[in-house]
This record gives C-alpha cells, sequence and structure tokens, in this order.
C-alpha cells in the first residue's frame, strides 16, 4: 500500500525540520539605517536586495520607530525568497531585544509593529515555518 503512495507523494511534510538553524546557517542577514536617504538591506546565501525608506515613512515618523525597521527587513526576506524556509524552524539573531520579545511572544502594544507581525507570521505559516528571535550583541547569543 505505501509503495504505491509514494509514488504520488507531492514533498510536503506535515512536520517542520528536526533542528532549528540560525539565519547565520542559512546566511540571511539583514541591516537597516533611519536617516532620510537611507534605509535597510539583505543578504541571503549569495543573493541581495536594498531599499530606501519611502519618504512617507519619514514624514509620518515611522522611521523613528526602531523596531518597525528591525522587523520589517524580516518581512521583506520571507516575501523574497520564503520558499527556501520551506518547514524550516529558523532562529533569527538580533541585536534589538524589542524584536526578540515580539517575534517570540506574537504580540505588541503598537498597532503598526502588529500589522508587520501578522504579515510575518502569515508569511512564515505559507512557507510552513516557525520563527523564533534570539538576542546577541556582537556576534554572540545572550541569554537575557
Amino acid at each position: 500500500m505505501w509503495l504505491k503512495k509514494i509514488d504520488r507523494f507531492n514533498g510536503t511534510s506535515v512536520f517542520h525540520n528536526r533542528f532549528w538553524v540560525s539565519n547565520v546557517d542559512i546566511q540571511l542577514f539583514t541591516d537597516r539605517a533611519a536617516g532620510w536617504g537611507l534605509g535597510f538591506g539583505i543578504f541571503f546565501s549569495g543573493k541581495w536586495m536594498c531599499a530606501v525608506w519611502p519618504d512617507e515613512w519619514h514624514e509620518s515618523g515611522l522611521t523613528k520607530d526602531i523596531t518597525v525597521l528591525e522587523l520589517f527587513p524580516l518581512l521583506v526576506s520571507l516575501h523574497i525568497w520564503g520558499q527556501e524556509f520551506h518547514n524550516k524552524k529558523l532562529r533569527f539573531m538580533c541585536d534589538n531585544m524589542a524584536v526578540v520579545s515580539i517575534v517570540n511572544t506574537m504580540t505588541s502594544k503598537s498597532d503598526t509593529v502588529m500589522v508587520l507581525l501578522r504579515a510575518f507570521t502569515l508569511k512564515m505559516f505559507g512557507t510552513k515555518s516557525v520563527g523564533r528571535g534570539i538576542a546577541h550583541r556582537g556576534g554572540k547569543e545572550c541569554n537575557n
């Protein structure tokens, strides 16, 4: 019976990979800068992209919210390369404790951050991945 089913197996698994992988393992790095004419960059396994924050973000004060600026590139990376993360258990290293807490608890007091977080969560569901934030400073993992 199983031999008959294996011929029609579509490769979809209901189980995530056994081990957590960090963004370092998959070579996913993001960074941001808040000033006018600046923006964010993303590097993923030899591919990269960058963009400037829209003027509307500066005018509305969004670029003053460091949590938004840190979370947004992660969301963009999922939109661009999300299928590469299929069924993975991802640990996102971040030097911003607010983002780490938000990714781990899936909640925020900020309406703007919640909009990004909902989109982030839906995109993770779409890739059948799970994510977790890990704090780090200077390239080293922190326990706090």
